[in-house]
């Protein structure tokens, strides 16, 4: 959690390589497009970096790294019909 809100690509290289493969995993993170005059608490802006964790996921070098560490990424009905299917044991 200390990289939320402010994610680079050397936090996740370093986060992505201790993973157990075959686990489940959450990354909190706020993707997104800031808007000046929808936010003006100066610790959110302070703490969040919208945009920033937005291209990073939207990046070349993020789908590799996830490539290469063999991370899927998922939502909450995925994880669902994982659970459910105990498909993530096979």
């Amino acid at each position: 959690m200390n990289g939320s809100g402010n994610l680079s690509i050397s936090y996740l290289q370093k986060i992505f390589a201790t993973l157990k493969p075959g686990s489940f995993y959450e990354l909190m993170c706020h993707p997104g497009f800031f808007d000046k005059t929808e936010i003006t608490d100066s610790s959110l802006l302070k703490y969040h970096n919208w945009e920033g964790e937005l291209n990073l996921f939207l990046s070349d070098e993020f789908n590799q790294l996830c490539i290469t560490e063999g991370i899927e990424l998922i939502n909450y009905n995925k994880l669902n019909e994982l659970i459910i299917n105990k498909s993530f044991l096979k």
